[in-house]
């Protein structure tokens, strides 16, 4: 049975270990938890694709797909969309810890307009 959530966030990167930990405890720690992740790992050499399966080995929401190096976003987001369960689509970069700051922006402002919508 596919449990579809409102928000499927399309994570993509490559070689990204140093930021993974805080990007993925940040999308965790929202206040929304209506969401889903996938979690598209190419060809990583560090240890990107091992702490992805460890987030989605304790939390359901997390997909992981590990697939060859595309070098392109594209294939990621294609990808994610294929296979996503969200009412909406949410792609972000995995670069940092201001990606997340995003998301949270986009989920309060989606929140504040279906609050207002639906009185």
């Amino acid at each position: 049975m596919i449990n579809n959530r409102k928000f499927t966030i399309i994570l993509s990167g490559h070689q990204t270990a140093p930021y993974l930990p805080k990007a993925l405890n940040s999308i965790v720690a929202q206040t929304f938890k209506d969401f889903e992740v996938i979690c598209h790992v190419e060809e990583p050499t560090d240890d990107s694709l091992a702490i992805c399966r460890a987030r989605a080995q304790t939390d359901a929401r997390f997909k992981v797909v590990s697939a060859p190096k595309s070098g392109a976003v594209a294939t990621t987001r294609n990808y994610g969309i294929d296979h996503a369960t969200g009412e909406y689509l949410i792609a972000a970069i995995v670069s940092g810890s201001a990606t997340f700051a995003i998301f949270r922006n986009e989920v309060i402002a989606f929140a504040k307009a279906a609050k207002e919508r639906n009185g």
